[in-house]
């Protein structure tokens, strides 16, 4: 009983102990870092090709279609955003309003260790 226990409880000691170096090479961390960043490019990289492509070919004036709305909206915005940024005067910050040092450690120790968690 107590083997099949800790067969459940620890299963990654017990095949460490079983297995070489050699068969555990995609645990290490680098591995699991480039197969993420690969993950990642898979998005990343055709998705800046399609809106460079639509913003060369000026796919706002000559689209239609379908996808056009959404197309419009992920790629160019929309002109009610757009409208608003141009109204709003810019205020400059007041640095004395985001309050003091201490508050702002206190607030970064909290955010960090919640992202531990």
């Amino acid at each position: 009983v107590w083997p099949a226990l800790v067969l459940l409880l620890f299963p990654s000691t017990v095949a460490a102990e079983e297995s070489s170096l050699l068969e555990g090479w995609h645990d290490v961390w680098l591995f699991r870092f480039l197969v993420n960043m690969l993950g990642y490019c898979t998005i990343i990289i055709p998705g800046y090709l399609l809106i460079s492509y639509f913003k060369r070919s000026n796919y706002l004036e000559t689209g239609s279609g379908i996808c056009y709305p959404i197309i419009k909206t992920c790629v160019f915005g929309s002109e009610a955003k757009t409208g608003l940024l141009d109204d709003v005067s810019v205020v400059p910050r007041n640095e004395g309003d985001s309050g003091s040092s201490v508050r702002q450690v206190v607030k970064l120790i909290f955010c960090s260790a919640g992202l531990q968690v």
